[in-house]
């Protein structure tokens, strides 16, 4: 096939990587992306648009950096022992199905982030979006808007 050719296939494509180390994963439009069951030391892991990432049965073993821009979703769970959301848009992260130690998350627009804190949380809002959380922990806060941090 010559080289930037289009393609716009009938049924979904599926493509499936095996990896020795994998530190980050991005989706820059529509999509999915399903990592089953990884271990990791790190991860970065960011949508933009209106595409969805799904990690489910995810370990990372230090942080866990969570980024969505426009309208797009991350959901995870499983454990790390940090993690770090960005959400500018209206889109969304569902993590309050990922346990992590220390959380920080930034909302800036209509966002919404699902998290499940075990030792702290840090929430800035920017606007209307929410900060939903899980976990014993006495977030401290900033926020600019008509945002919201509630505990779930």
């Amino acid at each position: 096939m010559p080289r930037e050719t289009r393609v716009e296939p009938r049924t979904p494509v599926v493509v499936t990587v095996d990896f020795v180390r994998l530190e980050s994963l991005a989706l820059g439009s529509s999509g999915t992306i399903t990592g089953q069951r990884l271990h990791l030391g790190k991860l970065a892991a960011a949508v933009g648009g209106s595409g969805e990432m799904r990690l489910p049965a995810l370990e990372v073993a230090t942080t866990l950096e969570v980024s969505v821009g426009g309208s797009g979703r991350i959901a995870a769970d499983g454990r790390a022992r940090s993690l770090s959301v960005s959400v500018a848009g209206s889109g969304r992260c569902d993590l309050d199905r990922l346990v992590a130690g220390d959380v920080s998350v930034a909302v800036a627009g209509s966002g919404t982030a699902r998290v499940h804190a075990r030792t702290s949380l840090g929430a800035t809002i920017a606007g209307s979006g929410d900060v939903l959380y899980r976990g014993d922990v006495t977030p401290s806060s900033t926020i600019v808007g008509n945002g919201r941090l509630k505990r779930l």
